[in-house]
């Protein structure tokens, strides 16, 4: 029983070392990971920061496009006013002009006319 107590009392010491030792370790491992993961916390941060710059910079970009979209849209609808007004201008135009056609046709039918009546008469 002796011997028992004795192996006892000295591999106590032992394995409060060996646990220092692990426990030490295991410190130094998680002091390790912990700095990393502030690596890691640091650099999403950053990230983060310059995602939200990019997204501020898009929106605003987002809605300069959006006005200018409105300004040509409404400048697309005054031209198709001023198209459409142009094409019944151009309708009108035409049939003034099938009308004065027609009016010349007839008056150079009475100069014709005319015209051989003063050769008949001399």
């Amino acid at each position: 029983m002796k011997k028992i107590v004795f192996l006892f009392l000295i591999c106590m010491p032992i394995c409060q070392v060996v646990s220092a030792q692990t426990l030490k370790k295991q410190n130094q491992m998680l002091k390790d990971s912990i700095g990393i993961m502030h690596k890691v916390i640091d650099e999403k941060s950053s990230v983060n920061s310059a995602l939200s710059k990019d997204n501020s910079t898009l929106k605003n970009q987002n809605v300069l496009l959006k006005a200018s979209k409105d300004s040509l849209i409404k400048e697309q609808k005054t031209l198709l006013g001023k198209y459409k007004n142009l094409s019944e201008e151009n309708d009108l135009l035409k049939d003034s002009l099938f009308i004065y056609r027609g009016q010349n046709k007839t008056l150079n039918l009475q100069v014709d006319s005319l015209n051989t009546k003063i050769e008949n008469l001399t």
